[in-house]
């Protein structure tokens, strides 16, 4: 499974000790500012993002108004999953708003590129990272649900491609059906017909 395990994002600090992690959230103070025309789950925004700079991994806005985005933690024994955020989400034409699973909420400054790039900005305007549009993201198959993937008319599973990170669906019988993964992991099948036991995913 492609992971980037990139540093200086500065909205959310996390520290590790042997992977455990705490998470420290920087909100705005005017995060309720709503100066910047209608906030709403814009349509042009839903998809899945790809991390390319920065220290998001990906993140998934969906068009129920939920969202996710992994972002990588520090640990001093590997495996180091990336740590998940959930939430409720609107945004404006500059604004990404973020109500997490506590109730706090942050601001991002956004653009959103005619090719498909993300830029997420800090409340000084410092850039936290560049991520890439596609149709959904997702680490496991678990993290599909909601979000929008071809689907066909027959009996079937999602699958979670390792390579692009896109959720998917396969006819037939599940590779997960005959795979048995140790504590803490579960089963991601793959477009290929393979299936690999990944961990586990929880939402904060």
């Amino acid at each position: 499974m492609k992971l980037r395990y990139l540093f200086g994002f500065g909205v959310v600090m996390l520290s590790a000790v042997a992977c455990g992690s705490t998470a420290e959230v920087e909100t705005s103070e005017d995060v309720a500012d709503s100066t910047d025309e209608a906030i709403s789950v814009r349509p042009e925004v839903v998809g899945g993002y790809d991390g390319q700079t920065g220290n998001i991994v990906g993140l998934a806005l969906k068009k129920d108004g939920s969202f996710f985005y992994e972002q990588t933690v520090y640990c001093i024994k590997a495996p180091c999953p990336p740590i998940a955020v959930t939430g409720k989400w609107t945004a404006s034409k500059k604004y990404l708003y973020l109500t997490l699973q506590d109730k706090s909420q942050v601001r991002w400054g956004y653009t959103l590129s005619s090719k498909g790039i993300l830029t997420l900005k800090d409340k000084s305007k410092v850039v936290l990272g560049t991520l890439k549009k596609q149709d959904s993201y997702c680490r496991t198959t678990t993290q599909c649900e909601g979000q929008s993937y071809p689907m066909y008319r027959c009996i079937g599973y999602q699958t979670c491609d390792e390579t692009t990170n896109l959720c998917g669906y396969s006819c037939g019988m599940t590779p997960c059906a005959t795979v048995r993964c140790a504590a803490g992991t579960e089963c991601v099948a793959h477009p290929s017909g393979t299936a690999s036991c990944e961990a586990t995913w929880s939402g904060n």
